[in-house]
């Protein structure tokens, strides 16, 4: 039996990925930080590991390539990939199952000039060549630290004005325990009436 055949019943799929059907992740040029862990699992017939088949020399050989890919179009239809990020070797495995861990994988792509969403593809490699086996990741949004800085600064502002108002059960809606000024009033309205939608009254 050659390493081919054994490489045609193989199943490849993802032990642990992104939490969310699109989610946000770090990414953008100058990115340092990397995306949620991803653990690719690859199966082999068990009949396989009963014959012993799986050896120590062959999982030497089998790797899992990681390439971030984006789309030609915001409709999402047709993938692109983009480049090659990394290639890791097996970390362990359990009676014909073998787990590759990817920890480190940082994106200094953009999704926004990738049609809007990026993915991962996790490729299945035998001696350094694809077998033609491959997973993918749902769609993530990348968001550069400059973008979490500006979200941390306008919730860190809600957060000070909301600190003077209170929720009141009886008459849904906030009630300021002391008087906001026009700019705070102005932020926690904008707050209630669009993020809570309930009324603001203002103290006197």
């Amino acid at each position: 039996m050659n390493d081919q055949s054994m490489f045609n019943t193989a199943k490849i799929s993802l032990s642990k990925t992104f939490d969310e059907d699109l989610c946000y992740e770090h990414g953008g040029v100058g990115n340092v930080e990397p995306i949620t862990e991803q653990i690719v699992k690859v199966e082999f017939n068990t009949n396989f590991f009963m014959m012993g088949l799986l050896t120590d020399e062959f999982e030497k050989n089998v790797t899992v390539e990681a390439e971030v890919c984006g789309f030609t179009n915001v409709i999402h239809k047709t993938p692109k990939p983009i480049k090659s990020v990394c290639t890791v070797n097996m970390k362990y495995s359990s009676y014909g199952e073998m787990y590759f861990v990817f920890s480190d994988i940082i994106i200094t792509e953009s999704s926004h000039f990738h049609g809007k969403r990026l993915f991962m593809r996790f490729h299945l490699n035998y001696q350094g060549k694809r077998v033609g086996k491959f997973i993918d990741t749902t769609p993530f949004v990348t968001v550069s630290r400059r973008w979490i800085d500006k979200c941390n600064k306008r919730n860190k502002r809600y957060y000070n004005v909301v600190k003077k108002a209170k929720y009141v059960k009886r008459y849904p809606g906030i009630v300021t325990t002391t008087p906001l000024t026009s700019t705070e009033l102005e932020t926690l309205k904008t707050l209630s009436e669009m993020i809570l939608k309930i009324p603001i009254y203002n103290c006197k």
